[in-house]
């Protein structure tokens, strides 16, 4: 349970350290309540959206480098666009 513990606080304190860094430095924008809502809900989109991917590519048989590089490319992108558009609206 230790590990599940700690794994949930590092996967939270890194969330809102990368919700602060993208804030001030990315996108230049106001630390609120709801942007921070709204980039967890994008990150956690991506992370189902990229299990998904990790999964139908494994079931074809790609190669799971190949399925890491692309998913981590396609993750990325999805990323910064939602975060652009949505988040740091």
């Amino acid at each position: 349970m230790e590990q599940v513990t700690s794994n949930t606080l590092g996967f939270l304190v890194a969330n809102v350290f990368s919700f602060c860094m993208n804030a001030f430095v990315t996108f230049r924008a106001k630390i609120t309540f709801e942007k921070l809502l709204k980039y967890s809900l994008v990150i956690t989109s991506g992370l189902l959206f990229s299990n998904l991917i990790i999964i139908f590519a494994g079931m074809a048989n790609i190669a799971f480098h190949w399925n890491l590089f692309a998913t981590v490319m396609i993750i990325s992108t999805y990323h910064y666009i939602l975060h652009k558009h949505y988040t740091f609206k």
